[in-house]
């Protein structure tokens, strides 16, 4: 590509096999962008010579914030949690505490089963997350065996004094949530 001395282009793209060009006074730069890194290819004038063997790593595109106060995706959080519940298989008075709600309050689950949005409140969202997060780390420690991870939280566990982590998170609530979180983001970067 030609390329007049002080113009500056800058072509880019993410994809295997295309590439993008930035000329750098009379250093024209050609990199194609791989899946691992970046090969470049430096030219001078008309004279092509490779100059760098080694792979700059691309940074993936982040992906875009998502608003937790708008509706949509609070009631996408909803249906989530519900789901996440109902494979762990808990009571409608568990649920609720887990959820930081009095354990009578069963109309506000089943109006997030139905598709309610849950209430714009963060300890609530919080709490949610961090339930989230539980669920990820336990897919994330036993990836084979998908039934372990739901029992998981039924099941009795020294590291909180022989309760179960469902039973250590009713009695500590926010913290006790905030806690199983901790030791399991601990236990799965062994």
């Amino acid at each position: 590509m030609q390329s007049a001395e002080g113009d500056h282009e800058i072509w880019y793209s993410q994809r295997t096999d295309k590439r993008f060009v930035v000329p750098v006074k009379r250093l024209v730069v050609r990199c194609r962008v791989m899946y691992v890194g970046v090969h470049c290819v430096y030219e001078y004038g008309q004279k092509r010579r490779a100059a760098m063997a080694r792979s700059i790593p691309v940074t993936p595109a982040r992906p875009a914030a998502v608003d937790l106060h708008s509706r949509k995706a609070r009631e996408s959080l909803a249906h989530t949690v519900t789901r996440l519940f109902d494979r762990w298989h808990l009571a409608a008075s568990d649920q609720a505490v887990l959820l930081g709600l009095s354990p009578e309050s069963r109309t506000a689950l089943s109006r997030y089963r139905r598709g309610g949005a849950l209430p714009d409140s963060e300890d609530l969202l919080a709490r949610v997350g961090h339930l989230i997060a539980i669920h990820d780390a336990l897919r994330i420690m036993f990836p084979y065996n998908p039934e372990l991870a739901y029992a998981w939280v039924a099941t009795p566990n020294t590291n909180f004094g022989g309760l179960t982590p469902l039973a250590y998170m009713r009695a500590n609530g926010f913290l006790g949530v905030a806690k199983v979180r901790r030791y399991l983001d601990f236990e799965r970067g062994r």
